[in-house]
């Protein structure tokens, strides 16, 4: 609606507000502490405005969340240790293009319900802790374009419910397992592009029934690409792009190479 503005303290005094979508505006400055009141909150959209400095932790207070969507402002800090104590029926965290920073909370895999975790497109670092395999719903994990290092976590292969993996655009290394397809039965996108991911390419990829998108560029895989993944027929897009590929290829409905 082309708002503007600051977000005023006492919109914390909306005892009852189930829902807050400010999104797609102009408004800039801080979120304010007093969201924290709001303890019948359900739905919390502040996406695609100028929102800046941290975000109050007072709003993983609220047990009642279960959407926070707050994409594309200028947020900075980091997330809190405890973020998931109390939102235990959080089922979408969406924090894409922002400027946090610091380590990814391994308590997040206490947020049983979630099932979309994006913080895409931010400044974390460190390595992706092992605890996010715990996770039995989650359909969406996207942390791509952040510094996240250290070896990618086999425990990732344990969400059998993910539909998106995202990872590209990191300094992750390690190597896949040999048939991520068995582990990950619903897996329509898998992107590690733009990581340091070695060894050998999983000849058992043409497994991925769901596969639609498939991309790996820039990384230390070698190794003959399995002739039959030209036989999933769900998969459109293959990026393969600076990798000691070896083996044919045949028509594809989009290759890029």
């Amino acid at each position: 609606m082309g708002l503007n503005g600051t977000i005023p303290e006492v919109i914390g005094g909306l005892s009852f507000l189930t829902t807050f979508n400010i999104s797609s505006n102009s408004f800039h400055g801080q979120i304010p502490e007093s969201i924290g009141f709001l303890t019948k909150l359900q739905s919390l959209d502040l996406s695609y405005n100028n929102l800046t400095r941290n975000i109050p932790s007072t709003i993983y207070n609220i047990s009642s969340l279960r959407f926070v969507a707050m994409n594309y402002n200028s947020l900075s800090g980091m997330l809190p240790a405890g973020i998931c104590d109390n939102c235990r029926q959080l089922q979408s965290l969406s924090l894409r293009s922002n400027r946090l920073s610091g380590q990814i909370p391994s308590s997040l895999h206490k947020c049983t319900e979630l099932k979309v975790l994006n913080l895409g497109e931010n400044e974390f670092h460190g390595s992706i802790p092992p605890e996010i395999g715990n996770f039995s719903k989650l359909e969406w994990l996207k942390l791509y374009g952040n510094n996240l290092t250290g070896d990618l976590p086999w425990t990732i292969f344990n969400i059998s419910s993910l539909t998106v993996l995202n990872l590209q655009m990191n300094e992750l290394s390690g190597i896949l397992p040999n048939d991520p397809c068995y582990l990950l039965p619903q897996l329509e996108i898998l992107a590690i592009a733009v990581n340091h991911i070695h060894g050998e390419i999983p000849q058992a990829l043409s497994g991925c029934r769901k596969l639609q998108v498939l991309t790996m560029s820039e990384n230390e895989l070698s190794g003959r690409l399995p002739s039959d993944i030209w036989n999933v027929s769900s998969l459109r897009k293959l990026y393969l792009a600076k990798i000691n590929l070896t083996g044919k290829f045949s028509k594809f409905h989009e290759i890029v190479i």
